[in-house]
């Protein structure tokens, strides 16, 4: 039966990440859809990482080590360029894990049923590693699940909540078409998703499927007023696709909102991060007369008298 089935990847990308992989990788092999295969793409790891990878290699696993680090996004971009075969993929972190053993068979039954589909994206959830504490990510999807038009969908983020990489499967040759992992930013995934779904329909499913680890090391923290400038130009780049699809004052208006959102949270990250004497520096800098800066101000007198801690993240 499994041969009538298109093959599936869940690509795990992974740099030393040995507390966690394992758990991803078990995650995956979980998975009830028969026509499976797992590719882990160790970008160099100094630890464990890959040889506790290596213990579960078998016919549905296959481990691989780059012979140099190519970097987050590099690595990405190997792992589905070069090593995936699946018609359609999942993109799974090292350090992320699945938690609905259904996930894979549901996308690949609503995919195949709807024609034009070009991904199928779902919920997810979020464990504050610090705190152990497991919560729903919110969506802002008003059904159980639907299907959508590629341009809805761009238009729909951040609100849709449905862009996090480890609950999505999308489909491959179109998204080597489409050009995957182009960008050198924290968003690329965001960026890559985002130009595939103007291609064609998504499928968009509210159900949480899996668990996005929240830690001190995770690559949106190192979010900076350096890094920025990335980010802003990753926004640009879905925004000259999408110029393909709607009406100017549609699209530019997408995008200011985006790059006003995007600058709050640079905004928020470093107040988190900067010890209260620097904060109230850096607030003193950006000062203006928002609500968002009065909150922040607020929270910033809470530190200083030692009446809250600084989050691990932004709020």
């Amino acid at each position: 039966m499994s041969r009538n089935l298109p093959l599936a990847t869940i690509s795990i990308p992974t740099f030393n990440q040995e507390k966690y992989v394992g758990r991803a990788i078990e995650s995956a092999l979980a998975q009830t859809y028969p026509n499976l295969e797992v590719v882990v793409s160790d970008d160099g790891s100094t630890d464990r990482t890959f040889a506790i990878a290596q213990a579960y290699a078998g016919e549905r696993v296959r481990i691989f080590k780059n012979e140099r680090n190519l970097g987050r996004v590099g690595n990405y971009r190997h792992a589905l360029y070069a090593l995936a075969r699946g018609e359609w993929v999942a993109n799974l972190d090292g350090d992320d894990y699945y938690d609905d053993p259904d996930f894979i068979a549901a996308a690949i039954d609503r995919v195949t049923s709807n024609p034009g589909v070009v991904l199928c994206a779902a919920g997810y959830k979020v464990l504050h590693e610090p705190e152990g504490r497991l919560e729903t990510a919110p969506t802002g999807l008003d059904q159980a699940e639907t299907c959508m038009s590629g341009v809805d969908y761009v238009l729909g983020y951040p609100r849709l909540g449905l862009t996090q990489h480890l609950a999505i499967v999308y489909n491959r040759p179109l998204a080597l078409e489409t050009g995957f992992y182009l960008l050198d930013s924290l968003g690329t995934d965001t960026d890559s998703l985002c130009r595939l779904a103007l291609k064609g329909k998504v499928y968009a499913r509210r159900k949480p499927v899996g668990v996005w680890t929240h830690h001190d090391r995770n690559a949106s923290y190192s979010l900076s007023e350096e890094t920025a400038g990335k980010e802003i130009a990753m926004l640009e780049h879905i925004a000259e696709a999408l110029a393909e699809h709607v009406p100017e004052p549609v699209w530019r208006q997408w995008l200011d909102q985006r790059v006003r959102e995007k600058k709050r949270l640079v905004d928020n990250l470093m107040l988190a991060r900067l010890p209260p004497a620097a904060a109230w520096s850096y607030l003193w800098r950006h000062k203006g007369l928002s609500l968002f800066h009065l909150k922040e101000a607020i929270k910033l007198v809470l530190r200083s008298l030692g009446l809250r801690r600084a989050p691990l993240c932004a709020e």
